[in-house]
């Protein structure tokens, strides 16, 4: 339980203030506030402590402002100390916003930390809606990307078909989704501008199967075009649209499919497209379609591929995949076709190598290393879940000695940093 979360300022006359505060009526002990800034001023630049004050948590996240002595605005958050899937949301939420606050005017910070605890409590939940034509692989890919349902029980079981539509609740990392999977039977009713199930959504994921483009394109592109025009025209709508052409294995069975036809209409009509499938685990295209939603909505997602991004743009680092705790491919962080088709020959080995040392040591490593056949370049595999629950490691290619030594230095740096101090006040 939040029992509140103070922005503190400083007053030439009166030291520190509280500029904001949520819950509006929460309180906190102006002496608690002294306390908390000697312990920041004492401790260092920048630092983000986590304190056990009796039988709470307390987190402060306090940054240099100005000069003098005095520099310290800072953030604090006083939690019960047993809620730890709060505590460590806020401390993820701190690390990644709490400088642009604290740098912020008054004015400004005042209004953007009032959004940033309220969204803490009460966080935006993403509406994201499946529609398509029935047994086009919409409950299929949802299972699969979400329920974490294995692509080999999926292909040999038979799912009924959606009735109206189901609602599925999920958190993805820093997300909370609504995901609605639409009955295909009903795609009239859903194009209906009297019908409520569009609205406010935050993304549309239309599926296509290549059997539905290669036999009744003319109808899919009528259906889309009104969907596109819906869309545009009603102020309640305007999410991004995005095309899953599906069961994009099947694509040899088929010879007439006219990929270039489609590929045409989506960008013509500004939509992004993935020819995706759920055969041996999901297809590139599939993890590059699903990362769209964490490229799109995930605050924390975005701050932890500049992370490596920034490294990878002034070196010979290349950052591969990130997996999720599942061991799932959760991100790649590329999209050249040379790299992707290495990735692919890299993950089962990897995943293996991964799942052995657990077996066999009965823990996870937080580091390994090989060298490629080659001889010339390192894959790494680094501990991501320090960053967040949800992750397990981060993949990464380096292709000489001195740039696997700047790469560590790169990871212990910032894997230090993002941690939180513990400290002990009475």
């Amino acid at each position: 339980m939040l029992k509140g979360i103070f922005l503190v300022g400083w007053d030439n006359m009166l030291g520190s203030i509280i500029e904001a505060q949520y819950p509006e009526d929460s309180q906190i002990d102006k002496n608690k506030i002294s306390q908390y800034l000697a312990t920041l001023q004492a401790l260092g630049t920048s630092p983000t402590l986590e304190i056990k004050d009796e039988n709470q948590i307390v987190l402060i996240y306090g940054f240099p402002v100005r000069d003098g002595i005095m520099n310290y605005d800072f953030i604090v958050a006083v939690l019960d100390e047993t809620d730890t899937v709060l505590i460590n949301k806020l401390q993820m939420e701190l690390k990644i916003q709490g400088d642009s606050i604290l740098q912020m005017s008054k004015d400004q910070r005042n209004s953007y930390f009032y959004k940033f605890a309220k969204n803490i409590i009460e966080p935006k939940i993403r509406k994201i809606v499946f529609m398509g034509y029935p047994n086009s692989g919409k409950t299929s890919t949802k299972q699969f990307i979400f329920d974490k349902i294995t692509s080999e029980d999926l292909l040999n079981t038979s799912l009924s078909p959606t009735e109206a539509f189901e609602t599925s609740h999920y958190d993805l990392i820093d997300l909370q989704l609504s995901v609605f999977d639409t009955s295909g039977q009903e795609i009239e009713r859903w194009l209906d501008p009297d019908e409520n199930l569009l609205q406010y959504s935050d993304l549309i994921i239309f599926f296509i199967s290549v059997e539905d483009w290669t036999f009744s394109s003319e109808k899919l592109l009528d259906t889309l075009s009104r969907l596109i025009h819906i869309n545009q025209s009603e102020e309640k709508l305007g999410p991004q649209i995005v095309i899953f052409c599906h069961k994009f294995d099947l694509v040899g069975d088929f010879p007439d499919f006219d990929q270039i036809s489609l590929q045409e209409f989506a960008f013509k009509n500004n939509i992004p497209i993935f020819f995706t499938s759920l055969q041996y685990q999901g297809n590139q295209d599939l993890i590059i379609g699903t990362q769209l939603i964490l490229d799109k909505f995930s605050l924390f997602f975005n701050f932890f591929s500049e992370l490596f991004q920034m490294l990878a743009d002034t070196s010979m680092i290349q950052p591969l995949f990130l997996l999720d705790k599942d061991f799932d491919i959760a991100s790649l962080f590329t999209t050249d076709n040379k790299v992707l088709d290495e990735i692919h020959s890299l993950k089962s080995y990897i995943l293996k190598l991964l799942m052995d040392h657990t077996r066999i040591f009965g823990e996870k490593s937080n580091y390994f290393t090989f060298s490629l056949d080659d001889g010339h370049r390192f894959i790494v595999i680094l501990d991501a879940s320090i960053f967040h629950p949800d992750l397990s490691y981060i993949v990464i290619q380096v292709y000489n000695f001195e740039e696997l030594d700047q790469l560590n230095r790169h990871y212990a740096k910032i894997s230090h940093d993002f941690r939180w101090k513990s400290h002990q006040i009475s």
